[in-house]
């Protein structure tokens, strides 16, 4: 018995073992699983194999997740613990825990009751996967923050068991609510198909990825959508009307795509929409009154897009729960008329209409809007004053109406505003005294009061405003000494009183001001030296006070200059935590509050003074400095070899000073040196020679006789210092049998400097800089038929008299044959004169002409405006009716002749010969707006008035021609001008020519230089410029938009001289640079392209005629 059952046992436990075998290998092989998978159902094995892919994995993992950690503790996870005793993941919430690694893995693993995924503002990479496996319990999904890019799935699955049928997958996807995809590297459209499943989305957040394509109308069947943010993509097409059947819709964010058309009536059927925003589009038409129906909207934002005719405002009257109202820089007209007193717009906080067409005068009623803390008006055409009603809005925090033609004085009642943070009125045509009442507005911390025409003092009120950040009053006649008090302003940061007339000292009390990073007295009457503590500033990065009258040694220690010693801090560390901008204040400030001082321009510009003494050895610490200009005052002695130690240089200016000795080796240290001028001193010696000396002209280093070698005369023993060997031989005597013809030499020539100064002198109020080559005209005036020419001095020509009938001759009687150039001034005529010198002739037209001595006294003030760009006016005649210029002769004629009339065969200009040419037009440009004294604006730049010389030099023709030919007082004119295509777009509303006018024309050229293509030609499709310098820069137009006739071509040089282009062309004047600017950017981009042998035909002496336009 014992025996059998024993075997009966054994063969009881083989029966099962051989079972559970045969069951393991049934399960196995109907259900096989990969080798490391998780069984369904077990979240913590699938949590471990997500947390196995991060790339940030192990010790220093922001995850607790491990196996001997208790679930219940891990980080980020909610569980769910139904009563079979399993733990589930029901919330997985892991917002900002910088996980790296693919995206796809966590789409992978089977949390199949997860409600709630949150991995937002991550390191996640990678695409989505395809099909797109999500959790059927799925309410919530978001992914933003994140650089996950490609396309989304065109197809989505959920992700269950074998059992579920494909209706409750179906269903299940429908339980997804929201979806953030956000702010992350999304591309192409969004596919209907995704749509079309999650139906029961209440939140889409698409925005800041790179979708592009139509809106989908599938959009339309989100019935339960009650947020749609698709800002920050590329879109483009119209707005669906099919968006008003999203009626549970409260936001729609369409913001900074390309969408175009017009707003779709049908959105004001959206009666529970609250915010509206569509800014930063190119939507058109007029702004819809059905928007008056959305009752519940509070943010109504449409700025900058291109919405045209009149404000509704009374129609909008009727959104009582407005809050935000933003319709700027668009092309709305006419006043801002306002019926009622606005007392409906009871909740208006912000109301912000800049940057628009707007005229007439300020509301008064505007004062009715109690709640307002914003108020934005800038750049419109408002006139008459600033309302007294502005002072009773008690929450105002932000005043702009910049830009306007404002009049009359700043009322004092706006000195009640005691929340008054940014106050800005510069730029209008304000009057009067400064209110001392403004230093009332204790919380102030942005005061901008620039150019206008405020006389009187400085209120020592405004000193007390200790929260101030920016105090800008340049361009004013303020009247007065720069007060002690000024210590008071302690977290100031910058201080701009340049351009006023202001006298009397600089206070040393000034010093005090440890945060001032940018301080502009330039152009004042300051007199005295400077305080020795002016190289304490420790946050100092750009300090001017050329053009006043200081005097005196320079400080010796410059060693408290920190920010320009050792730039690493970026502004907002010198403003305190207290300061910053927490609101809409912040995007006012926004580039001063965030300028980079490592990325920051850092300059001390000390020209035009009466400095005397030697130059500090002391710049040589500031290591950082990248301008340094000392020229135009009496420096003397030796330039510091130290300045070679300041390696971040970039301009250098000395001339015009005493300053004697050889220029200092060390200064080839300067590798980043492109601007450098120690002309008109004493200076001796070699020149130093290779690194960045060898890219400079003769111009940098004339007038200093005892310099030598390149790119002066050869260096030969004539040259050579005292000390040298040469002179030592001579025991350093003079022969004394010349002394006494030395002693008289010297005399001759003090006279000869006493003379030329006089006459230098009369010049000085047009033009202050003195390289300029000034000159007056020779003789008084010659009968009328005689043409007089100023003094000049040019090869093989001399002053002479020339009758009109000999200039006739000379032009062949004005034959048409001899026609060179054309213009809206006369036609201009080729000439050779009895002497053999060839020049131009140019016959101005009769319409409008001045009398003949208001012609005369122009012709001479015009002839003294001299600069290697500019075109030399030789002489002038008056006869009769008629009146004649004669110029001198460039052989390559206008830049318009080798862009659209070449003659067959003849190449075009090469890339680097049109960049060359474009410089040079700027450079002479900048000289008319930023040299001379009064400015002068050209009126009519355009690629004519563009003329070549035999290098391909560029200068500027018919400067101050339309002056010339109407009756105003001075050649400074602002008479409307121009020539299609050239003039800009704010001519249209204005009635005076502007410096900004002249860069909007040259903006046109540029493009014109490289496109080939007229500013009228069909290509530009009725685009502004900006939009069209935008699109070239895109490859798939570049091939279309740049000229053929282009040999060689800089491609990263090309698409930057197109950006400046657009930046020249900006539809708004204030953001357009200046052309000292414009000058500094070409000449950077020119030494960018490498030098190519121009491909154009360099014509010979034989006098073979350039391309012209008939």
């Amino acid at each position: 018995m014992r025996d059998g059952s024993g075997c009966s046992v054994i063969y009881v436990w083989l029966i099962l073992l051989l079972s559970t075998f045969f069951r393991a290998s049934t399960s196995v092989a109907q259900s096989p699983q990969p080798d490391n998978a998780c069984p369904y159902d077990d979240d913590r094995c699938a949590l471990l194999q997500f947390q196995d892919a991060l790339e940030n994995k192990g010790p220093g993992s922001p995850l607790n997740w491990k196996t001997s950690n208790p679930p219940a503790n891990w980080s980020g996870v909610v569980w769910h613990l139904p009563d079979d005793g399993r733990m589930y993941v029901e919330k997985l919430q892991l917002h900002g825990f910088e996980l790296q690694g693919d995206i796809q893995p966590l789409f992978q693993q089977k949390l199949l009751r997860m409600s709630e995924l949150d991995v937002s503002f991550n390191n996640f990479s990678g695409s989505l996967p395809s099909p797109w496996r999500i959790c059927p319990s799925l309410k919530s999904l978001n992914l933003s923050g994140n650089s996950i890019q490609g396309s989304l799935p065109k197809e989505v699955q959920c992700e269950a068991s074998a059992n579920v049928s494909t209706q409750l997958v179906l269903e299940s996807l429908r339980n997804l609510q929201n979806l953030s995809l956000a702010n992350n590297k999304f591309s192409d459209g969004i596919p209907s198909s995704l749509l079309e499943v999650l139906s029961s989305l209440q939140v889409l957040d698409l925005s800041g990825n790179n979708f592009t394509g139509a809106l989908p109308r599938e959009i339309s069947a989100l019935v339960n959508l009650t947020t749609l943010l698709l800002n920050g993509n590329g879109f483009d097409g119209s707005i669906p009307p099919s968006l008003s059947k999203c009626s549970e819709l409260k936001e729609l964010n369409l913001q900074n795509n390309s969408l175009t058309g017009q707003i779709p009536r049908e959105l004001g059927q959206l009666s529970n929409l609250s915010t509206l925003i569509l800014g930063k589009n190119k939507l058109t038409g007029s702004i819809p009154p059905s928007l008056s129906k959305c009752s519940e909207l509070k943010e109504l934002n449409l700025g900058e897009n291109e919405f045209s005719g009149r404000l509704p405002l009374d129609v909008f009257t009727s959104l009582s729960n407005l809050e935000i109202l933003d319709v700027s820089s668009n092309l709305i007209v006419g006043e801002l008329l306002v019926s009622t007193d606005l007392g409906q717009f009871r909740s208006l906080r912000n109301l912000i209409l800049s940057g628009n067409n707007l005229s007439g005068s300020v509301p008064e009623n505007l004062g009715n809007l109690t709640n307002l803390e914003i108020l934005e008006l800038k750049s419109n055409n408002f006139t008459g004053h600033v309302p007294t009603s502005l002072g009773g809005l008690s929450r105002l925090r932000t005043l702009n109406l910049q830009n306007n033609s404002l009049t009359g004085q700043i009322p004092r009642e706006l000195g009640q505003l005691s929340n008054l943070s940014t106050l800005i009125l510069g730029k209008n045509k304000l009057t009067g005294e400064i209110p001392t009442t403004l230093g009332n507005c204790a919380k102030l911390r942005s005061l901008w009061l620039n150019q206008n025409t405020f006389n009187g003092s400085i209120p020592v009120e405004l000193y007390h405003l200790r929260n101030l950040v920016v105090l800008s009053l340049f361009d004013n006649k303020l009247n007065a000494t720069i007060s002690p008090e000024v210590r008071k302003l302690s977290n100031l940061v910058v201080l701009d009183f340049s351009f006023n007339l202001l006298r009397g000292s600089i206070p040393k009390e000034i010093c005090e001001l440890s945060r001032v990073r940018i301080l502009l007295l330039n152009n004042n009457g300051l007199t005295d030296s400077l305080p020795d503590c002016i190289g304490n500033f420790s946050s100092l990065q750009i300090l001017d006070l050329s053009f006043n009258f200081l005097s005196g040694d320079l400080p010796g220690d410059y060693s408290g200059l920190y920010a320009l010693k050792n730039v690493n801090r970026t502004l907002k560390q010198l403003v305190p935590e207290e300061m910053r901008m927490t609101t809409y204040d912040q995007q006012i400030m926004n580039q001063i509050l965030t300028w980079k001082a490592e990325e920051s321009p850092t300059l001390i510009l000390l020209s035009s003074n009466q400095f005397t003494g030697e130059i500090p050895p002391g710049f040589g610490e500031l290591r950082n400095m990248q301008e340094l200009d000392l020229s135009n005052n009496f420096f003397s002695g030796p330039i510091p070899p130290a300045l070679g130690n300041a390696t971040a240089l970039f301009l250098l200016k000395l001339a015009n000073n005493s300053l004697s000795g050889p220029i200092p080796e060390e200064l080839t240290n300067l590798t980043f040196l492109s601007i450098f001028n120690v002309s008109n001193n004493d200076l001796s010696g070699p020149i130093p020679q290779g690194y960045q000396f060898s890219t400079f002209s003769n111009d940098s280093f004339s007038g200093n006789p005892h310099l030598c070698g390149y790119p002066m005369p050869e260096c030969t023993a004539s040259y050579l210092p005292s000390s040298s060997p040469a002179y030592a031989e001579s025991g350093g005597d003079l022969d004394k049998k010349f002394l006494p013809l030395y002693i008289v030499g010297a005399g001759a020539m003090t006279a000869f400097i006493f003379i030329a100064s006089l006459v230098a002198w009369s010049c000085i109020g047009r033009c202050r800089r003195r390289n300029s080559c000034l000159v007056s005209h020779s003789c008084d005036l010659f009968d009328n038929d005689e043409l007089q020419f100023l003094q000049v001095t040019i090869s093989s020509f001399l002053p002479m008299r020339i009758t009109h009938k000999e200039l006739a001759i000379a032009t062949e009687n004005y034959n048409d044959n001899n026609i060179i150039g054309d213009g809206g001034f006369g036609l201009v005529y080729k000439a050779v004169l009895n002497n053999g010198v060839m020049v131009a002739v140019k016959k101005l037209v009769e319409d409008g002409m001045q009398g003949q001595s208001e012609f005369l006294a122009e012709m001479r003030t015009l002839g003294k405006i001299k600069h290697k760009n500019l075109v030399c006016l030789l002489g002038y005649c008056s006869y009769g009716r008629e009146r004649i210029l004669v110029y001198e002769y460039l052989k390559h004629g206008s830049l318009d002749s080798w862009l659209h009339c070449r003659d067959e065969g003849v190449p075009g200009l090469d890339w680097r010969t049109r960049l060359k040419i474009a410089r040079g037009a700027a450079e002479g440009l900048a000289f008319l707006h930023h040299d001379c004294i009064p400015a002068i604006i050209h009126r009519d730049i355009k690629v004519s008035n563009i003329l070549l010389d035999g290098e391909f030099e560029s200068r500027l023709a018919d400067f101050g021609l339309a002056r010339s030919t109407k009756g105003f007082e001075s050649h400074v004119s602002t008479e409307l001008a121009g020539t299609a295509g050239y003039i800009p777009p704010e001519y249209s509303q204005a009635t005076a020519a502007t410096l900004k006018g002249d860069v909007y024309s040259f903006g046109v050229v540029l493009l014109e230089i490289i496109t080939g293509k007229r500013p009228t030609d069909p290509f530009y499709k009725k685009k502004d410029m900006a939009h069209v310098a935008i699109y070239i820069q895109d490859m798939a137009w570049r091939d279309e938009a740049l000229d053929k006739a282009m040999a060689y071509s800089c491609n990263d040089q090309m698409v930057e001289f197109m950006r400046i282009a657009g930046l020249c062309c900006h539809p708004c004047p204030s953001k357009r640079p200046h052309m000292n600017q414009v000058v500094r950017m070409l000449e950077l981009l020119e030494r960018q392209c490498p030098s190519r042998n121009p491909s154009v035909v360099l014509y010979d002496e034989e006098g073979i005629s350039s391309p012209r336009c008939r």
